[in-house]
Parts: C-alpha cells; sequence; structure tokens
C-alpha cells in the first residue's frame, strides 16, 4: 500500500495534469493584472505555468554600454502560475472550475466513451453540466 502511494506521489510531480488548454479564455484572480480577461498563449505543465498573449508581456532594454546602438527595447512573455487563472465562460460573463465527464459517443455503429470537459459551477435546463467543448 506504500509503495502504491510513493509511486503515485512520484508520478504526479513528474506528470502534473492541467485542465486548461493553449487557447482557453481565462481571468486573471490575483496579481497586478487581477480582473483583466486574456487567453492562453502558452502553457508549461510541468512548471505549473501559463503565458498569456497581451497581459504578461515585459519591454526591456537589450542594449549593452559596449554597443553604439540606439537602445533596443525587447518585449518578452512573463508567466503567470496556474493557480492566479480561472476558466472564463464568455456566455455567462463568469469564471468557472473545470471538471471532466464521460460521454457516449455514436460512431459508425460503435459506441466510444469520450472524456469532455465541463463547467462544474453551471447547469442547463436539463440538470446537466455544461460543455466547454
Amino acid at each position: 500500500m506504500f509503495q502504491k502511494a510513493v509511486k503515485y506521489l512520484i508520478n504526479m510531480s513528474t506528470n502534473p495534469k492541467t485542465k486548461l488548454k493553449t487557447g482557453d479564455k481565462v481571468k486573471i484572480i490575483t496579481g497586478k493584472h487581477s480582473g483583466t480577461i486574456d487567453f492562453i498563449s502558452r502553457l508549461d505543465p510541468n512548471e505549473q505555468v501559463v503565458y498569456l498573449k497581451k497581459v504578461s508581456r515585459k519591454k526591456y532594454d537589450k542594449s549593452t554600454p559596449d554597443s553604439k546602438k540606439k537602445s533596443e527595447l525587447k518585449e518578452i512573455m512573463t508567466p503567470i502560475h496556474i493557480s492566479n487563472v480561472a476558466y472564463w465562460l464568455e456566455d455567462k460573463k463568469k469564471t468557472t472550475k473545470i471538471g471532466f465527464q464521460e460521454t457516449e459517443k455514436k460512431k459508425d455503429d460503435k459506441i466510444e466513451k469520450v472524456k469532455v470537459r465541463i463547467a462544474r459551477k453551471f447547469k442547463d435546463k436539463k440538470d446537466n453540466y455544461l460543455l466547454i467543448d
């Protein structure tokens, strides 16, 4: 029993899972840019960091004192931790938590079970969770 727990913890630390994907619309909850809504341009699951398209840009002077060129401004993307970001539902205009649900999908007279992302805070009229994608 103890060995299974240790293997599970080692696997989780080397291969963490995230429920967000690139291209998702998120709202920044805390920090300097809190309250802003942006799209994810890059996701690093090992570092548990998100890079956003517009918000997390930082400019710095690339020129050195030795070079005779004018100052060169370079723009880099600064990371934001995943815990400081929440998924944004555009039609509800609110943030939500993401969960997974197995659904059956028919394909060529076969029934396949597929995992689908759902919004856990909101349900439709039939008391089913809203599908994200």
